[in-house]
């Protein structure tokens, strides 16, 4: 049992948590904090033309459990957004994070700086060192003075290392359905 200032830091992957209080047992290394703030370090392949972070991955919650390699927050928000003030933040009631693999959301809340932007039944979001995954994109909402309202979705498809697709629809009140097909790829070195 933990009392005060806790800190936790696993030196081989280099994930961090500060916590109020916690339980944790030595031997099957599980445990739960309570008033917890963590960081788990940036992973992946970087490439020149990639556009990635090297700000580590930050949560926070009124507590958390591990287990293993693996962390449940309840009643928090994560980000690799520089704090305190982050640009973005994602807050839900659970997250189900797996450093250096993935986090899982369920009725999240995407806010940009502190306002609620988008609401998110469930959310995937990869931490591993695979840097692209096929998936669907955001939908998008918007209006324009020529084609009126319009909402839209994507996929996007990471056919291998060197080449990607991505389809989207958007739906426009005044001209109705617009399709676009992206394909990119880098054929040799």
């Amino acid at each position: 049992y933990l009392r005060g200032h806790v800190r936790y830091r696993n030196f081989t992957k280099g994930d961090k948590v500060e916590a109020a209080r916690g339980e944790y047992n030595l031997k099957t290394q599980e445990g739960k904090f309570y008033v917890v703030k963590g960081t788990s370090p940036a992973h992946g392949i970087y490439e020149p033309w990639l556009l990635r972070t090297t700000n580590p991955f930050y949560f926070e919650g009124e507590w958390a459990e591990r287990h293993h390699d693996r962390y449940v927050i309840h009643h928090g928000f994560i980000t690799d957004c520089v704090l305190p003030k982050p640009w973005w933040s994602l807050h839900a009631p659970i997250f189900d994070i797996i450093p250096e693999n993935r986090a899982i959301a369920h009725s999240a809340v995407f806010k940009f700086k502190k306002y609620p932007a988008l609401y998110l039944p469930a959310f995937y979001r990869p931490l591993g060192r695979k840097d692209r995954q096929s998936g669907f994109l955001t939908p998008n909402i918007g209006n324009s003075t020529q084609l009126g309202y319009m909402l839209g979705e994507g996929y996007y498809w990471a056919i291998n290392r060197s080449y990607d697709a991505t389809y989207r629809a958007q739906y426009f009140s005044q001209r109705g359905f617009a399709h676009t097909l992206d394909f990119r790829g880098k054929p040799t070195q």
